[in-house]
């Protein structure tokens, strides 16, 4: 009979010993619960950062795309322009040539009528009253 109460205490004892084991567990469950709970707050709030970010994130693409065909646009008017510079400027130098090359065909005539005529020009010029 002893023995049966000694194993009997023993297994009492046990008994609270596992007791006391799955009180301390279901506390940690419930500590693991909770944390769980804050986990789940501060994921689901990372998440709608996440979200958030990616909606501008896509805005400023959206920008970035409009101010590259913008510059895009840029460069191909800067090299219209720049062509016509060039051809303008060409023009230009045609016409000071041309301008250059009547100037000193109306001096040679002026030199050949002066001869013929035995005339100064410039002199005659000055004497008339205007």
């Amino acid at each position: 009979m002893m023995l049966d109460f000694s194993a009997k205490v023993e297994s009492e004892e046990r008994l609270k010993g596992t007791e006391s084991k799955l009180k301390e567990i279901k506390e940690k469950l419930k500590s693991v619960e909770a944390e769980n709970v804050v986990l789940k707050n501060e994921l689901t709030a990372l998440n709608e950062k996440v979200l958030n970010d990616e909606a501008k994130i896509n805005v400023l693409n959206e920008i970035l795309d409009e101010i590259l065909s913008s510059n895009a646009d840029l460069n191909d008017a800067n090299s219209t322009m720049s062509h016509a510079g060039e051809i303008m400027k060409k023009e230009i130098e045609d016409l000071k040539a041309r301008d250059e090359n009547k100037s000193k065909q109306t001096d040679v005539l002026y030199t050949v009528i002066e001869d013929r005529l035995t005339i100064n020009i410039h002199a005659a010029y000055d004497d008339i009253e205007i």
